[in-house]
């Protein structure tokens, strides 16, 4: 419970968020509790492997943890003077995703599917979305910088068209 509480405060600062509570308190708890019931649904005829799917669900959402933690140890608006330095941060970086790497590697390896293509195909799409929401969470804050200077620029280039052609 407290985790996902947090969850929805880093959320909320990360992602610029300014949502009405419930909203929040929805998505939130839903990122959190929809791997759950998944894992709960599948595991029901083996509850023998019910550890180790948990261990999965928790490997997939440790980088939604994770990343916004290092973004913000690495940002001097945060963490002011306490920022990690440049090679601390390179390092940290390259650990998490050595750990995000390995984590991906566990998710495959112990989620079997029969042998069906459609399933194959269900579950590779699966991890390409999932992969392609990481890579998103981990570049947000680049490309949300990089959104603001080329709309910058586009406002500076209006004005100046516009005093131009005065």
């Amino acid at each position: 419970m407290t985790g996902t509480y947090a969850g929805q405060f880093v959320m909320e600062g990360f992602l610029n968020l300014h949502w009405a509570r419930w909203k929040r308190v929805l998505l939130t708890r839903s990122v959190a509790m929809v791997p759950c019931v998944i894992i709960a649904i599948v595991a029901v005829n083996s509850l023998d492997y019910l550890d180790e799917y948990i261990n999965v669900e928790q490997s997939m959402l440790l980088p939604f943890s994770l990343i916004p933690l290092l973004h913000a140890t690495s940002s001097k608006t945060v963490m002011g003077d306490f920022k990690n330095s440049i090679p601390g941060a390179i390092v940290v970086w390259i650990i998490a995703i050595v750990v995000v790497v390995v984590n991906v590697y566990f998710i495959i390896s112990t989620v079997v599917f029969p042998g069906k293509w459609w399933q194959h195909t269900f579950a590779s799409l699966g991890v390409l979305i999932y992969l392609c929401i990481v890579l998103l969470y981990a570049f947000y804050p680049l490309l949300d910088l990089l959104w603001k200077k080329y709309k910058s620029r586009c406002f500076k280039s209006r004005v100046l068209h516009l005093q131009m052609n005065k």
